[in-house]
């Protein structure tokens, strides 16, 4: 046998050894495929939330829209490694990111104007470009979620946040909030437009009882969240601290269920303020999806609401409700196909 035979059949051999690696690797991938159907990228994120969704059990879905504290995030929510679900790592963001972790940038970020100044503008493309500057600079932070824009409507003048609102005008304040979810979103983020409903004052917030008709609700309070649900498909709705009409936000079957997920056609989802749920059938039986900031400190949900959905008192179509909303918008807004890095800026 010459030498250009012996590497052709040593090329051969390599050849063959490569392609049985290769075919080694792709059947793992098809079997993984085959175990999570629901990380196909080519279906819907409807058909992949649902998918997912029936392949839990209730105290799994019970599991994951229970919120968990992690102090390095302004909200958070623990992953399910077993089926591929992300953490969700949330930050405040109506001036800019937030950031809590000591490791990501000494826990600095840009400080941007407040969205008050940006709503003097009248600018609606200087607000879509501040909102993707601040989705991007949270996705480079690490985070996936953004807790704003804030939609309330600033009523008086010594409001304590009216900073961080658009202004008086719900019509001014639905465009400038649908550019800015418009931005932040682009980036691979979900954004939770707060604070839902009437959420007007922080003297005594977490108590106070606005009294209020539906016609000034609808004409007056709803009109920018209704935008951006129209025009920006956001993620994501923050029902607030306070009362309305003697109901607590969180616990309004009227706010939640009837106005936003029936008559303005929401399919997103509602995670609570920071323990402005009440109680544990009350909030999810009215519509709520998430509660924050659940265990260890909060924690309505988790146990309390498997032994809930075992006595009756909340049905498992609820809770498989809540964990698909949830899941929906990860998938549509890309959070299990993209991951958040730590780049230092």
């Amino acid at each position: 046998m010459n030498v250009r035979s012996v590497s052709f059949v040593r090329l051969f051999t390599l050849t063959i050894s490569l392609a049985l690696i290769v075919s080694s690797f792709s059947s793992a991938a098809f079997a993984a495929d085959q175990d999570r159907p629901w990380m196909d990228t080519s279906l819907s994120a409807e058909k992949r939330a649902q998918l997912l969704v029936n392949a839990m059990t209730m105290e799994e879905e019970v599991e994951f829209i229970t919120g968990d504290v992690d102090w390095n995030y302004g909200f958070h929510n623990n992953g399910l490694e077993k089926y591929g679900i992300p953490e969700l790592k949330m930050a405040d963001a109506t001036l800019g990111v937030r950031i809590g972790h000591p490791g990501i940038q000494d826990k600095k970020a840009t400080a941007m104007p407040a969205t008050l100044g940006l709503a003097a503008t009248w600018n609606l493309e200087t607000a879509k470009k501040y909102g993707e500057l601040v989705g991007n600079e949270a996705f480079n932070t690490t985070h996936n979620v953004l807790l704003g824009p804030a939609m309330d409507i600033a009523r008086g003048p010594i409001g304590a946040r009216n900073f961080e609102s658009y202004g008086e005008d719900p019509l001014l304040i639905g465009q400038m909030g649908i550019n800015v979810t418009n931005g932040l979103q682009s980036q691979h983020v979900m954004a939770s437009a707060k604070h839902y409903l009437v959420n007007n004052q922080e003297l005594n917030r977490y108590t106070y009882d606005a009294q209020i008709s539906k016609r000034a609700i609808n004409e007056l309070y709803a009109r920018p969240f209704a935008a951006v649900i129209k025009d920006a498909d956001v993620a994501s709705f923050m029902c607030a601290f306070n009362q309305v009409n003697s109901i607590y936000a969180c616990e309004s079957d009227y706010l939640m269920n009837q106005l936003l997920k029936d008559e303005m056609s929401y399919t997103g989802f509602v995670m609570s303020d920071y323990f402005a749920a009440k109680t544990t059938v009350g909030s999810i039986n009215a519509g709520m999806d998430m509660e924050t900031p659940g265990g260890p400190n909060g924690n309505l949900w988790g146990p309390k609401l498997v032994e809930a959905v075992k006595r009756g008192e909340v049905s498992e179509a609820r809770v498989s409700d809540a964990a698909y909303r949830i899941l929906k918008e990860m998938f549509e807004k890309g959070l299990f196909d993209y991951t958040p890095q730590n780049i230092q800026i």
